[in-house]
């Protein structure tokens, strides 16, 4: 008989339905916080006025931006982002944009706790073979804003009772949970197409193609069998 122990992260609330702009700027009230790090899609930062409108309205409370998160959160990057938060003493982090944003600022949370500051370093904060390591939990929390629903409307046909939970969580049972999540991201005023963020359908095959190698294909609810297939979603996203 296997045993274990598994600890889930705190949440306060899910607000859905505002901008986002005023939406983190109620959050960062209603938490006290003063120095707001963000950690942001570079894309959104550059080709968008999304993040600059988000910041405009958080005012003094923008401690700093990081926007060199890349694709599936790599040490040093995590790193790096720990360290500028850590030089702009913020309070509480910020992150928009989607998985590698969002998971990277997890990290970032227990490099700040815990004193990291070199990319070897985590290993020692990294749990493994069935051992949790002894840690210092985080003080510095993160208030989360996402970005892709296209994925979980290919994904429908192969994990529809789960998307029926995620619905009925957010206040919709038997609605379509791509098309609530849609409504959503929208109510933040989050970009809604690839288009939006200057990405075309000139570069979907080769999207498609370097997306094949990464770590996240295999394990999709809906298997991939190739690119085609990758093409299928960023055709829904366009």
């Amino acid at each position: 008989m296997h045993k274990g122990r598994v600890v889930f992260g705190a949440m306060d609330e899910v607000v859905f339905g505002r901008p986002a702009s005023e939406a983190i700027g109620e959050q960062l009230t209603r938490l006290g916080a003063k120095r707001a790090f963000l950690m942001v899609s570079g894309t959104l930062n550059r080709e968008t006025d999304v993040i600059e409108t988000i910041r405009h309205a958080l005012g003094p409370r923008c401690a700093g931006t990081f926007d060199a998160m890349p694709p599936h959160t790599p040490r040093t990057a995590v790193i790096a982002a720990s360290e500028q938060a850590r030089a702009a003493d913020a309070d509480i982090i910020v992150t928009i944009g989607g998985g590698s944003i969002t998971d990277g600022a997890k990290a970032v949370q227990l490099c700040l706790a815990n004193d990291i500051r070199d990319p070897d370093d985590i290993d020692g904060i990294r749990a493994g073979r069935g051992a949790s390591p002894q840690l210092t939990a985080p003080t510095v929390r993160q208030i989360s804003v996402p970005t892709l629903p296209s994925v979980m409307r290919w994904n429908k046909s192969a994990n529809a009772e789960r998307q029926a939970l995620v619905a009925a969580a957010m206040g919709h049972p038997n609605e379509d949970a791509g098309d609530v999540l849609d409504a959503f991201i929208r109510g933040l005023g989050m970009p809604r197409s690839l288009r939006e963020v200057k990405v075309g359908p000139e570069h979907f095959d080769r999207i498609a193609q370097a997306a094949m190698a990464t770590p996240w294909v295999p394990r999709n609810p809906r298997k991939i069998e190739g690119p085609a297939q990758v093409r299928e979603i960023l055709d829904m996203a366009a």
